[in-house]
C-alpha cells in the first residue's frame, strides 16, 4: 500500500528486465507483454507479422478487433 515501496520494487524489476534483454532470444509471448510494451507486439509474431497486418487490413478494415494485444491496422515497420 506504500507507493514509494511499489515504485522502488517496480524500478529494480524493470531495470533487471532491461539488463537481461541482451541475454534473451528474440521474440515475446504476446499475452505476457506489459501495458507499456506494445512496441514489442511485432516481435511476438516474428517474421509473419507484416503478413498478419495485411490480412487484418483485408478482413477487418474498420479495425473492429483492436482490443487487448491486437495486430496493428497498418504495417509499422
Amino acid at each position: 500500500t506504500d507507493q514509494s515501496e511499489e515504485d522502488k520494487h517496480s524500478g529494480w524489476a524493470r531495470d533487471l528486465d532491461s539488463d537481461m534483454v541482451a541475454h534473451t532470444l528474440p521474440g515475446a509471448y504476446v499475452n505476457y507483454l506489459e501495458d507499456d510494451e506494445d512496441g514489442r507486439i511485432p516481435d511476438a509474431y516474428g517474421d509473419g507479422y507484416d503478413e498478419l497486418v495485411r490480412i487484418k487490413q483485408r478482413l477487418d478494415p474498420e479495425n473492429l478487433f483492436r482490443y487487448g494485444r491486437p495486430i496493428a491496422a497498418e504495417v509499422t515497420r
